[in-house]
């Protein structure tokens, strides 16, 4: 009935790739709720001018453990994915769009083979229609054989090799709000290398539970790779990702929808 609150959570205030009229329809839907929680300073800031009295909460996104069916180790994982144990493994997962970046990382491959040259890309996820421009731009970079493209839509059930096997998850973003991806890799205790746009370097604690760099810069994502292989950071990375859970425990969101319920009392 009337009396029933709305809560929104906000993963982008405004779509990703923008179209006509999206801030006024945005602003139509959000204006039906009492509250928002929004994930990152540019979403929080997008809300501000849209709706500068909404009630609101910014935190960053909960952990997904959703993808931890089965517990594979990390042996386990790599013989599903035929993957050998000492080999090096870093992980792009999710839809290929243009602002996540991955010619960047592409780009960055040659250099990164240079100090790594056993290190395999797995780039996991759906290409939609660009596909051949990728494959290309691989073709151009000479780096065939250390890049395994699997294209097409993965299930939730076939996610979790992918992290489980990984060294090291990638988000080469041009620009993102927030990532989810950074929260799947983080519920694998998987330290992520991000760039330092929107909502990613509140996620990403830079020197700790992985390296922020700059975005659109092949050489920076290069650098951060084989410095955390070069100093050995992974064991350290992976026991502070396990430390800093408790930032992203799903009782932080419920404590948010608390005092934003109080709030609206």
């Amino acid at each position: 009935g009337l009396k029933t609150k709305v809560l929104f959570v906000c993963h982008n205030v405004l779509p990703h790739e923008r179209f006509p009229m999206d801030r006024f329809l945005t602003k139509g839907t959000l204006k039906k709720g009492n509250m928002c929680i929004v994930h990152s300073k540019e979403d929080e800031k997008d809300l501000k001018e849209l709706l500068p009295e909404m009630l609101y909460e910014r935190g960053v996104l909960p952990t997904y453990q959703a993808f931890r069916l089965r517990g594979l180790s990390r042996a386990e994982a790599r013989k599903e994915l035929g993957i050998s144990p000492e080999e090096k493994m870093i992980l792009f997962f999710g839809l290929v769009r243009k602002y996540k970046g991955l010619p960047y990382l592409i780009k960055a491959m040659p250099e990164i083979l240079q100090e790594n040259p056993d290190l395999k890309l797995y780039v996991v996820g759906d290409f939609g229609s660009s596909k051949e421009e990728y494959l290309q731009l691989i073709e151009e970079t000479g780096c065939w054989e250390n890049i395994v493209v699997r294209d097409g839509y993965v299930p939730d059930e076939e996610v979790e090799p992918y992290f489980a096997a990984a060294d090291l998850n990638i988000c080469p973003y041009e620009s993102a709000t927030q990532s989810a991806i950074v929260q799947i890799a983080f519920g694998f205790d998987l330290p992520v290398v991000a760039t330092a746009v929107g909502g990613l370097p509140e996620a990403v604690t830079d020197g700790k539970t992985g390296f922020v760099v700059e975005p659109r810069n092949p050489k920076a994502l290069a650098d951060a790779i084989n410095r955390y292989y070069g100093e050995n950071r992974e064991d350290e990375f992976r026991e502070n990702v396990q430390k800093e859970k408790e930032r992203f425990s799903w009782d932080r969101t419920v404590e948010m929808i608390e005092r934003l319920w109080e709030k609206s009392m």
